[in-house]
């Protein structure tokens, strides 16, 4: 009896132990998204702010498609992103929700 007794408590303590290592990679996991999320809207805001050719807060359709033409960077990014020229447009038009043909920062980081 007190064999099993004292097995009963080692196993006790092991799946405890699991618990806790489970929590804490769960924990791990979280903050590590959440950082990956930060650098992302981060990276998102350069964008912006690369796209927005005269700096006034705002994009406009102008901007955007001259920046996709003329911009290697630009380019580049939304490449990288898997976006064609055609679907960022397209994606400009879905973010301009009160289409006026221009889209704030709010609006592109929400977008995105």
């Amino acid at each position: 009896l007190g064999s099993f007794v004292l097995l009963n408590l080692v196993t006790a303590v092991i799946v405890n132990n699991a618990f806790a290592i489970s929590r804490e990679d769960k924990e791990i996991r979280l903050r590590e998204k959440t950082e990956a999320k930060i650098e992302a809207l981060e990276t998102l805001a350069s964008l912006f702010t690369l796209l927005d050719d005269d700096g006034s807060g705002d994009l406009t359709h102008q901007e955007l498609a001259q920046a996709l033409k003329n911009n290697p960077t630009v380019h580049e990014t939304f490449t990288i992103l898997d976006l064609h020229d055609e679907e960022v447009i397209n994606l400009f038009e879905l973010m301009d929700v009160s289409e006026d043909g221009i889209v704030c920062a709010q609006e592109f980081l929400h977008g995105m």
